[in-house]
């Protein structure tokens, strides 16, 4: 499939995100020091799904949200419960930075990140379920960030 300005819009976007999170913000909270375990334990756990989920994707990997020519689809691993766990990852990343530094501003991006992935992620998956003939089925069987509680 070809790239589009919506696939560079949404990956340009993402990085401006992540740029920003390096700036700490105007304001730095003194908080608990659970805050600043409970962030690295979430920033590691988060960089372990997007490094498991980088390697299940293996050739079908692409920073665009259009799938790739020759992909295929991935429903293993990390993938089988849930739809995006890369995103997954890199939130919960954001969220623990977030915690142990005390920074709101990390936090607002945080937010931030999540609200563009929700938008991100549903343009994706029309994507793939033009792609994939199975993908409707897989959707009912996964979540999208986080496992299904029910089914």
């Amino acid at each position: 499939m070809k790239i589009t300005g919506k696939d560079v819009f949404f990956v340009g976007l993402q990085g401006i995100l992540f740029l920003a999170l390096l700036w700490k913000g105007p304001y730095h909270l003194e908080t608990h020091k659970a805050f600043y375990y409970i962030g690295w334990t979430l920033a590691i756990l988060g960089s372990v799904i997007c490094i498991l989920a980088l390697m299940q994707l293996n050739t079908s990997l692409s920073p665009f949200p259009t799938p790739v020519q020759k992909g295929q689809l991935i429903t293993q691993g990390l993938y089988t419960k849930i739809r995006h766990p890369i995103y997954s990852g890199i939130l919960l990343v954001a969220l623990g930075w977030g915690l142990l530094t005390g920074s709101p501003w990390r936090l607002l991006l945080a937010l931030a990140l999540l609200i563009l992935f929700f938008f991100k992620a549903r343009y994706e998956e029309g994507l793939l379920s033009e792609k994939y003939t199975g993908y409707e089925e897989y959707k009912k069987k996964s979540g999208m960030f986080v496992p299904p509680l029910l089914y």
